[in-house]
């Protein structure tokens, strides 16, 4: 069910960082011989995280770096279950660190994130500010905050599958409320809407059927409310929420011959409607599309080696569609921040175009003006 299991530490080498050219993305963080990705925006816009995958050491880690309003790196920390270390000083044995979530409000916490780590009983469990929030028999991840700042939710693996759950931290956090309830299946990945009312999930079956979208309408009643938005007989993976919470993106091979390729898809969130976008897109480990603040336009990464892998956008009516200039090649993992006017984009990339060094994943953020999607 999790991607990190028996991990091994990985040695920190010093970040380059590069600028990019006029109108082009910034590489704001890369270390050589590691793939840095899974960008992740702290919701004040103020820092990434940034997990750094070591493949020879199948090692994984994270790192919070701390931007200015020009896009340059002013600070770079380790996450630790211990206290922070600047990445500077680090040295020796290091955590493991996995799937971090940014908490809604960072004055809740004093380090305002939660991640997985290896706990007490020697599996991974949920930490944060200090204190294991979960010690089970089985192993904790992937968690995501609610943007109201009451629910965790994650996925536990108490049973032989995985199941998510909720921390109610107006409630008895000690009685995690388990929030899936199907048999002979893993729900995984669970994404909140904008308004925090509403739970997104990909659900596995052991009958070999595929993978399935899910959505939990009401987390207060989470049995009750629970409905697959699409079980078709194919995988539909990386749901993504529109800012209005009433559509949802996903990617399917529904349509493929090879079943390794996907497709974009949309449909309304109680599974009407359902309607393909664009053929051929680029999966990343864990993020899915993007939609754009107004809910008109989505972003995703066309599959598409002649063009670079390049960073795409599509009307959600699937009416009018288009390239971002990036500047960048073999790009994926979309991440999007915005702030009044201010649209963000962080995402990865195999360097600038024409880059000779293709092999290691760098971060790059690019801002978004309304023009770039015309």
């Amino acid at each position: 069910m999790f991607r990190l299991f028996g991990i091994g530490a990985l040695v920190f080498l010093a970040p380059m960082f590069a600028m990019g050219q006029s109108g082009s993305a910034q590489s704001i963080f890369s270390v050589p011989g590691t793939h840095c990705q899974t960008p992740k925006w702290s919701p004040d816009g103020q820092e990434i995280a940034i997990e750094m995958f070591s493949p020879k050491k199948d090692a994984r880690e994270i790192v919070i770096v701390k931007l200015n309003e020009r896009h340059h790196s002013v600070s770079e920390t380790m996450v630790s279950v211990g206290h922070s270390k600047s990445s500077a000083l680090l040295g020796g044995g290091k955590d493991l660190v996995v799937e971090l979530a940014w908490a809604p409000d960072r004055s809740q916490l004093s380090k305002p994130y939660i991640f997985s780590s290896l706990g007490p009983r020697k599996n991974f469990d949920l930490f944060a500010d200090g204190a294991w929030l979960t010690t089970n028999l089985g192993n904790d991840g992937q968690p995501a905050w609610s943007k109201d700042g009451r629910y965790i939710a994650y996925v536990s693996q108490q049973s032989e599958s995985g199941d998510i759950f909720l921390l109610d931290l107006q409630g008895d956090i000690e009685k995690p409320i388990r929030a899936t309830h199907y048999s002979n299946s893993t729900e995984y990945r669970p994404q909140w809407s904008f308004d925090g009312s509403k739970l997104l999930f990909t659900r596995s079956t052991e009958s070999g059927r595929g993978q399935d979208v899910g959505i939990i309408k009401d987390v207060t009643k989470p049995r009750e409310s629970s409905q697959m938005i699409v079980k078709w007989a194919s995988d539909e993976i990386r749901p993504s929420w529109s800012p209005d919470g009433q559509r949802v993106t996903f990617y399917s091979n529904k349509s493929q011959k090879n079943k390794k390729h996907f497709d974009l898809w949309v449909a309304n969130a109680d599974g009407t409607g359902a309607k393909k976008l664009v053929s051929d897109v680029v999966v990343a480990d864990v993020n899915g599309a993007v939609w754009m603040p107004d809910g008109a336009n989505i972003l995703f990464v066309k599959r598409d080696f002649k063009r670079d892998n390049p960073v795409s956008w599509v009307a959600a009516d699937g009416k009018a569609r288009g390239r971002i200039n990036t500047n960048t090649q073999l790009n994926s993992d979309l991440d999007l921040h915005v702030s009044g006017g201010r649209v963000r984009l962080a995402f990865t990339a195999h360097g600038l175009k024409g880059a000779d060094m293709k092999t290691w994943r760098q971060v790059f953020v690019l801002e978004i003006k309304a023009s770039d999607l015309k």
